[in-house]
């Protein structure tokens, strides 16, 4: 049963998610960010292009989580005999093999909100931001409150230039989940750069910082907030 392997394998990755927490990622965003430009798209759906279409690791976090549960769940499939557990596993998958697993899983379960989410922080982090849409837009029929694929969408679009379509996706994550450190993330984001609304930005980042005082954003949370509450603050500039 997919569930209970993917929940088995997330809790062997539990030490990455804490330090994924601790890590300081000053700089790598705005980095990432300016390597991103919108694309008009003439049917109306979300497109998003890249230059050079780095992994975007700072934003995505998450992401090496996923490849660590990916990698197991994989392993572990592949080599357990009848009725053995597959916490012992010893685990030697390839990218295309996490990629693979992940697709069959959504073919297998086409209405776990899990795999399609599972699959699309796989694409995000690697770099298929169209794809990774098509999955949390998948989610989202399925619930369309789920945060995180709110969140995510809500990222995605702003990359796209859609900042204010962004923001909504933002409220409903932060809605359903008002702790959400990531929703509080890009939209403090999305009103500093995508909206020029500073004082809104200041407000959603402190946010941030009382929900996740040790997050992978802390260090760049608090360099805008520095920012806004300089004179003259040099923000860099929406992409």
């Amino acid at each position: 049963d997919y569930r209970t392997l993917r929940g088995e394998t997330e809790r062997r990755a539990v030490t990455v998610l804490r330090a994924l927490e601790a890590r300081d990622g000053t700089g790598a965003f705005a980095a990432d960010l300016r390597d991103l430009r919108p694309e008009p798209s003439p049917n109306g759906q979300h497109t998003v292009t890249t230059r050079g279409r780095r992994p975007l690791v700072a934003v995505v976090a998450g992401g090496m989580v996923v490849a660590v549960v990916v990698a197991l769940l994989t392993g572990a499939l592949r080599n357990r005999g009848p009725g053995e557990s597959i916490s012992g596993t010893q685990v030697n998958a390839t990218p295309q093999d996490a990629l693979s697993f992940l697709e069959q899983r959504v073919k297998d379960h086409p209405t776990d909100p899990a795999a399609h989410l599972d699959l699309g922080q796989y694409l995000l982090t690697n770099g298929d931001l169209n794809g990774a849409i098509r999955e949390y837009e998948a989610v989202l029929r399925i619930d369309p409150r789920d945060a995180e694929a709110n969140a995510k969408l809500g990222f995605l679009l702003f990359l796209g230039g859609r900042s204010g379509i962004a923001l909504q996706r933002e409220e409903i994550a932060l809605r359903t989940d008002p702790q959400n450190s990531e929703a509080l993330y890009f939209e403090g984001l999305i009103d500093l750069r995508g909206l020029h609304r500073t004082s809104d930005a200041a407000t959603e980042f402190r946010s941030y910082l009382n929900v996740a005082p040790f997050g992978a954003h802390r260090a760049e949370v608090e360099r805008y907030l520095a920012q806004i509450a300089s004179p003259t603050p040099t923000l860099t500039p929406t992409p």
